[in-house]
C-alpha cells in the first residue's frame, strides 16, 4: 500500500494523529457480520507502525504510531468472518503535530 507522503488525501481524512503518539484505531464490523464472528483480522499500512491488533466482539483494533508532519497514510484492514467471508475496510490517517 503506498504511503501518500505530504500529498492531499483523495479520500476524507478519517483519523488524525500526532507524529509522536501512539494512538488505537477502531473499526466496527457489526452491519457487515450478520449473525457471524470475526474469526481473524489482518492491518496493513504503509508509512506507520502498527501494532498491538485485538478483536472484540464486532469490533477491532490497533495501535498506530510514527508518520512524519503533514503525511497521509491508508490503513487497510480485513477481516475474516467465522462463516468464510473476507471484507476489507481502508482508514485514511494524517500525521500532523497536535
Amino acid at each position: 500500500m503506498p504511503d501518500y507522503g505530504s500529498q492531499p488525501a483523495s479520500k476524507p481524512v478519517d483519523f488524525e494523529k500526532d507524529p509522536d503518539s501512539v494512538q488505537t484505531l477502531n473499526l466496527n464490523w457489526a452491519v457487515e457480520l450478520d449473525g457471524e464472528t470475526i474469526s481473524t483480522s489482518v492491518w496493513d499500512g504503509d508509512g506507520l507502525t502498527l501494532s498491538g491488533d485485538a478483536i472484540s466482539g464486532s469490533g477491532v483494533s490497533v495501535l498506530a504510531s510514527g508518520g512524519s508532519n503533514g503525511s497521509i497514510h491508508e490503513v487497510k484492514n480485513t477481516i475474516t468472518t467465522s462463516g468464510g467471508q473476507t471484507f476489507a475496510k481502508r482508514l485514511v490517517v494524517r500525521a500532523t503535530e497536535l
